[in-house]
Order: C-alpha cells, then sequence, then structure tokens
C-alpha cells in the first residue's frame, strides 16, 4: 500500500489511515472468548479493504479498531463480546462494519494507555499472572472538552451489563453449554458497551 499517512498492528490484523482521509483494514479478528462457540472468527479480510472516509486518526487493540473523523466523531468495528466498541451489538460478537460510536472525540486508547514504554512481558507477569495492568478489551477516550471515558471488560457504570460463564482454559463458555463437573465455578464478569465517565489515577 503507498500512500500511507499512519498504521497500527493488532494480534492478526493491520488498520492503515491513507493521506486521503481513507482507512484500510485487512487482517483476522480471532477470540476464544466469544458468546457463541461455533462462531469465534469475525472480520476476517485477506487483503486490505476499505472501512471509511475522512478520517484523521486510526488504531487498533488486539480484537477490535477506532478511527475519528474530520467531524470527530468517533466509529469503532470487531469484537464486541465485552463492549470493548461502545456499541450494544445484541448478541452478536464481531461488528464487521464501522458503527459510529461518540461525538466530539479528541484521541482514542484500545486496551492500553502508557506514557512510557511497556516492560517486556517476562518482567511484568508472574506465573500466576498479574493483571494489575491489563486493560485488553477496554477502550479509552479523551473528548474534545477534556473528559475522559471507557467502556469494555470490568468497565461498571449506568447501563453496564452482567455475564455468567465458566472458564475452561482461556476460553469462556455459558454454563447452559457444558454440564456441571462441579470442577469450574460460575464466574460473573462486569463490562459496559456504553461510554463511562472515567479519571485517571496514577498507581503506586
Amino acid at each position: 500500500m503507498s500512500d500511507v499517512k499512519y498504521a497500527r498492528a493488532s494480534q492478526s490484523g493491520i488498520v492503515a489511515l491513507k493521506s486521503d482521509g481513507s482507512v484500510w483494514w485487512w487482517g483476522q479478528i480471532r477470540t476464544t472468548s466469544a458468546k457463541h462457540p461455533d462462531d469465534t472468527i469475525g472480520c476476517s479480510y485477506s487483503e486490505p479493504t476499505k472501512m471509511l472516509d475522512n478520517a484523521i486518526y486510526v488504531t487498533c487493540g488486539s480484537f477490535s479498531m477506532a478511527a475519528i473523523k474530520e467531524d470527530g466523531t468517533l466509529w469503532t468495528w470487531g469484537n464486541n463480546t465485552f463492549g470493548s466498541c461502545g456499541y450494544d451489538s445484541k448478541n452478536q460478537d464481531f461488528i464487521e462494519e464501522p458503527v459510529k460510536v461518540l461525538d466530539n472525540v479528541k484521541m482514542v486508547w484500545m486496551d492500553e494507555v502508557r506514557f512510557e514504554k511497556a516492560k517486556p512481558y517476562a518482567e511484568s507477569e508472574s506465573a500466576e499472572g498479574n493483571y494489575d495492568y491489563d486493560y485488553t478489551y477496554v477502550t479509552f477516550v479523551e473528548r474534545k472538552d477534556g473528559t475522559l471515558y471507557a467502556c469494555g471488560k470490568y468497565v461498571d457504570g449506568e447501563g453496564s451489563k452482567i455475564w455468567d460463564f465458566k472458564l475452561y482454559g482461556d476460553i469462556l463458555r455459558t454454563p447452559e453449554e457444558y454440564m456441571d463437573d462441579g470442577l469450574h465455578e460460575p464466574v460473573e464478569l462486569v463490562y459496559s458497551d456504553r461510554f463511562q465517565r472515567i479519571q485517571f489515577k496514577e498507581k503506586d
């Protein structure tokens, strides 16, 4: 691809912003945490596919993508199992076409907000796993008036939702899909598919 102004790579895809404001994406979004165990792959494109026009910024997380248009609107697509696209996709795990989710947006981050380089995985994660800094499936937004918002996994607020599931390795499944074997206790996970007002706080 030529005339590219900016690009970001996810786990298995690339989103690119060209100088003419067009947004292109290709790759595949795959998740083991889909609510439908037979539909764990979505948004699959083997070659660059045009998604939007009139954009000024693009970014992506591990499982979803976002673009800000010239008019300040925020558009998202990708895996929305935990509401990280900021859109109520009902019972659908994937949003394959960009949807408008917010107005007056200045900046968007997916999965993390950093002001310094991340530590290598071996140093930042213990054998048991340290999730204090894990914001996978979370989208952060700063609006033009300076207010901050977030949506996605573990984001709690007005209109947030609860999903009951069981954890089998790295795969999430609802209790109805497996007989109770006495080994896996049900887990409640809170998430929000609408943007909630937040504040940033420095960690110790």
